[in-house]
């Protein structure tokens, strides 16, 4: 299933119905719901799909935004945080997203699980990779100090992730909704890469898989803190979807597939063949770029 994220277009119109429309002229009809739409745009949306207008595929965490945070936060409320009012904030916000996502029809919902606020290794390393020290001794060190200290601080924050997530998975179960933990683009987000297989194995809720984002995961692979194909290959048994966009070096991401460096024609085949491949696009993209790209995949990986 192909689909296309509103997060391109959304900026662009104030109505929910536009914005779709919009997409419906460009021969899109089916989409997910971004992050940051807020609540008369969803309602917008829901008029064109109870018209039987568009399919939903997917709906992102969290939907509608919420309306006391100014502008697209989706970090906002983080199932990880210290703060007991800002996780319970976090949950509710995202049981308003699984009945939504139930309501469309949708496959499944995308999870952003959190992060250690502490640290910040992704700003540093992409200072070092301005400054011309990337592979170099001082960034090995660097990245040993940042595995040593995200190890340490990593459980904590995955038993916060875990009790929100036992709060609501067993109601997105009995709506028949997927949830999707995302990959992020950041080694302070949680779950890691080594950590997520193991932390779905713990939930044990048959519901809950893993979001592959193909930008993130390259960002990663850019400053070298992952393997992308290694890391796709074993976590495909567990995808519920996916998020794809390229990325130009280290991390301008959100770019139309095709204009960058993920080696899509070695990693697609790896995807299961049912699950959702949503386009998530930067607003800037050029409207004919993404034409383009998506033709081309569609030429390419569904002829």
């Amino acid at each position: 299933m192909l689909s296309f994220s509103t997060s391109w277009n959304m900026h662009r119109h104030t109505s929910g119905e536009t914005m779709v429309e919009e997409l419906l002229r460009l021969g899109i009809d089916t989409i997910e719901l971004g992050h940051g739409l807020k609540i008369t745009q969803v309602e917008g949306i829901i008029k064109v799909f109870e018209r039987g207008d568009v399919k939903i595929s997917s709906v992102h965490n969290f939907c509608p935004h919420p309306m006391e945070i100014p502008g697209d936060s989706p970090d906002c409320y983080e199932f990880t945080s210290h703060r007991d009012t800002d996780r319970r904030r976090a949950t509710k916000l995202t049981s308003d997203t699984i009945e939504l996502a139930a309501r469309l029809k949708a496959r499944a919902v995308v999870l952003h699980g959190g992060r250690v606020r502490t640290m910040r290794c992704y700003r540093k390393a992409l200072e070092m990779i301005e400054n011309g020290e990337f592979l170099t001794k001082a960034y090995g060190d660097m990245k040993i100090e940042a595995l040593a200290a995200r190890e340490e601080s990593g459980p904590k924050r995955l038993e916060r992730l875990r009790a929100a997530i036992d709060h609501f998975a067993p109601r997105a179960a009995e709506l028949g909704i997927l949830l999707g933990l995302e990959n992020r683009e950041r080694y302070e987000d949680v779950p890691s890469e080594r950590e997520m297989l193991p932390f779905l194995n713990r939930c044990g809720h048959p519901n809950l898989g893993y979001w592959h984002d193909f930008g993130h995961a390259q960002i990663k692979h850019n400053m070298a803190f992952l393997n992308h194909k290694q890391w796709l290959e074993s976590a495909a048994p567990r995808l519920v979807g996916c998020h794809v966009h390229d990325v130009s070096w280290p991390n301008l991401d959100h770019q139309p597939p095709f204009s960058g460096e993920v080696p899509f024609l070695e990693l697609v085949p790896l995807l299961p063949s049912d699950v959702p491949v949503v386009f998530e696009m930067n607003p800037d993209a050029e409207t004919d770029a993404v034409l383009a790209s998506r033709k081309r995949w569609q030429q390419t990986f569904e002829s």
